[in-house]
């Protein structure tokens, strides 16, 4: 194994769970019910924020405007952070430090803004275990295209063919194997079903699970 990449929302910290929060609440304040809400976060995610614009903009049309409800989503995002602080994910930071401590290199891969991914992982404390930080407005084109992960492994300076993406969305898998990785997935909102295997060499419940199976010296994705 040359390196894993990492996604961030909903594979390290549980931030996909605290924004379908703060969208069903958006949602309901602007007169949208919770179903259609559900879905369109459902379909954002992993998505660019430029994807995500137009995704939300053909869905909402009539209803709200894109902008006036991403406005409000943040700003309930933000009294809930401060409230409720950053939930991270189970093992992520048992899974951080055994890979630091046996010198495998860790890259982020996701498609949040740079901006975003610095305040947090900065927050948590996390930043520092990764070499290489790609964010979605680092690339022209966002997930599911592949250019993220190439992009990452490129400045990692590794081969895709020996390093494992750790995602939890179906547009980052479809990212990671059109890079050419290896690929894990831990479902987050987003279960794991059989119509996901051709983007999934393995699956677990989660980071600790990917974190025991390296210590006991099983290989992952045949690497």
């Amino acid at each position: 194994m040359d390196g894993i990449i990492f996604d961030m929302d909903g594979v390290l910290i549980d931030t996909e769970r605290m924004y379908m929060d703060c969208w069903i609440i958006a949602g309901r304040e602007l007169g949208i019910d919770n179903e259609s809400v559900e879905g369109l976060v459902h379909d954002c995610i992993g998505l660019s924020s430029n994807d995500m614009r137009a995704l939300c903009e053909k869905r909402l049309k009539g209803k709200a405007s894109y902008d006036e409800s991403l406005k409000r989503v943040r700003d309930i995002f933000k009294r809930k952070r401060i409230e409720e602080g950053i939930p991270v994910k189970t093992g992520a930071y048992m899974l951080l430090e055994y890979l630091k401590t046996n010198r495998i290199s860790m890259g982020l891969a996701s498609s949040t803004s740079y901006h975003t991914i610095e305040e947090e992982l900065t927050q948590l404390k996390m930043i520092d275990y990764f070499k290489v930080i790609v964010s979605g407005d680092m690339v022209s084109e966002g997930k599911p295209a592949p250019m993220i992960y190439e992009k990452a492994c490129k400045e990692l300076m590794i081969s895709p063919e020996k390093t494992i993406a750790i995602e939890d969305s179906i547009n980052g898998l479809k990212a990671a194997k059109g890079a050419g990785l290896k690929t894990i997935m831990v479902p987050d909102l987003l279960p794991f079903t059989e119509d996901l295997e051709p983007y999934v060499d393995e699956h677990f419940d989660n980071l600790k699970g990917i974190q025991e199976a390296l210590s006991n010296g099983e290989l992952l994705c045949g690497l």
